[in-house]
């Protein structure tokens, strides 16, 4: 199965001291270029995957926080949403 995928996300982000709280919005898309099936294997049990769509378009919408920790370790966590 061979695809190409591309898309744009943007959003703001507001900074205050250590905290940075950040959104981010975006529209992707898909299309399948040659085949429809992928076969693999998975903790040795053969698997295969049939995409019946051709094309998808769909949005994300990010929201999330970084907090800075000791030793140069930062804290991100954020909620990722699909909608198709």
């Amino acid at each position: 199965m061979a695809q190409v995928s591309g898309g744009i996300k943007a959003g703001p982000k507001y900074q205050k001291r250590a905290l940075t709280i950040f959104t981010t919005f975006g529209v992707l898309s898909r299309s399948i270029q040659k085949g429809k099936t992928a076969t693999y294997t998975k903790n040795g049990t053969g698997c295969s995957f049939t995409n019946t769509s051709v094309f998808v378009t769909y949005c994300t919408a990010i929201v999330g926080f970084c907090s800075p920790a000791k030793d140069d370790f930062n804290i991100i966590e954020g909620l990722l949403i699909f909608i198709v």
